[in-house]
C-alpha cells in the first residue's frame, strides 16, 4: 500500500519470506558533451580568424563519448557503441597518415598538366557544407581529405584544380579553385554551385556520400606567391592589391584573403600602409 503498486515482475504472497533488497543510486550512463571533432576525428580548438572559428589540433584524435556533438541534444539508444565504432575507424584511419612521408600532394603542381595520369591523384569526400547564407544561393563548400593529416596541397595561391569522378559509368571533371589555403594541413576545400550552372559533376557531388573516392589534378591560374618579404605574381612584387569578384572569381578571391590575413597576421609588418 506504501508503494502503490500492484504489479511484480515475481508473484508475492502473505507467506512469502524471503525478499532480496538492493539499493539503488544515481550514476553517470553516457555524457552528451565533450571534444569538438571534425568529420575526419581531428579535435579541434576555437581561433580567431577572418574566415571559420575552428581548426584541429595537429596530431590529436578523438572518439567515442570524450567527444561533444555528435548525436545533437539527445542521444538514441543503441547509438553510443555504433559511435564508437564508426568515428573510431575514422580518427584510427586518419591518425595512421600522419606519418606519410610526401609533404606535398601535388608535388608537380607547376607542370599544369592533367593530360598525364600520373599527376591525378585520389581524394576522399569528406564533408559538404551549406554555404547559402555565407556565399550566396545553392553554393555548397566541399572538403576532401588529402592522402596525409600532415599534408599540404603544394599549390600556390590562385592556382585551380580539375576534379574527376565517374557517374552511371561515365567520366564527368569540373575545375574548381579551392578556397582552403595551399597551407592548411590534410583538407582542399572547393566552392561549388549545386544547381543546373554548377554542370554535371555537381549532380555527381551532390549523390555522393562521406567516404567516396575521387581524383584532383593541378591546374594553371593566378598563382601569387607570399614571400617572407613580400607578395609576387610573375616574380613581380606586388605593393597594392584590390579584389573585386562575382559568380566563380568569388573562391579565388576567398583563398586570397584567407592566405593574405593569415601572411600578416603572423607578421604585422607585412601588412600595406594606408
Amino acid at each position: 500500500e506504501r508503494t502503490h503498486k500492484d504489479v511484480f515482475p515475481s508473484s508475492i504472497t502473505p507467506d512469502t519470506t524471503n525478499f532480496l533488497v538492493a539499493r539503488i543510486t544515481p550514476s553517470i550512463h553516457y555524457t552528451m558533451g565533450g571534444l569538438n571533432i571534425n568529420p575526419s576525428g581531428e579535435v579541434q580548438e576555437r581561433i580567431e580568424s577572418i574566415v571559420g572559428s575552428h581548426r584541429h589540433i595537429r596530431g590529436l584524435f578523438a572518439a567515442g563519448e570524450v567527444t561533444g556533438g555528435v548525436h545533437g541534444g539527445n542521444r538514441l539508444g543503441g547509438n553510443s557503441l555504433l559511435e564508437c565504432v564508426v568515428f573510431g575507424r575514422i580518427a584510427g584511419e586518419r591518425a595512421a597518415t600522419v606519418k606519410n612521408s610526401q609533404d606535398a600532394m601535388f608535388p608537380n603542381a607547376k607542370l599544369d598538366d592533367g593530360h598525364s595520369e600520373s599527376n591525378w591523384v585520389p581524394v576522399i569526400l569528406r564533408e559538404v557544407r551549406n554555404t547559402d547564407k555565407k556565399y550566396g544561393m545553392n553554393t555548397r563548400e566541399i572538403r576532401f581529405n588529402m592522402h596525409g593529416s600532415f599534408q599540404h596541397s603544394g599549390l600556390d595561391i590562385g592556382q585551380f584544380i580539375a576534379l574527376r569522378g565517374t557517374f552511371d559509368g561515365e567520366t564527368l571533371m569540373g575545375y574548381f579553385s579551392p578556397i582552403t589555403r595551399p597551407s592548411d594541413e590534410g583538407v582542399v576545400g572547393i566552392l561549388a554551385r549545386y544547381d543546373a550552372k554548377g554542370g554535371p559533376i555537381t549532380r555527381l557531388l551532390e549523390l555522393s556520400r562521406p567516404g567516396s573516392t575521387f581524383y584532383m589534378c593541378a591546374m594553371g591560374g593566378l598563382r601569387l606567391k607570399l614571400e617572407p618579404e613580400c607578395i609576387t605574381f610573375c616574380e613581380k612584387e606586388i605593393q597594392r592589391m584590390g579584389l573585386l569578384a562575382g559568380g566563380t572569381g568569388i573562391a579565388p578571391m576567398i583563398q586570397i584573403i584567407r592566405a593574405y590575413g593569415h601572411y600578416a597576421r603572423h607578421d604585422p609588418r607585412r601588412l600595406p600602409p594606408r
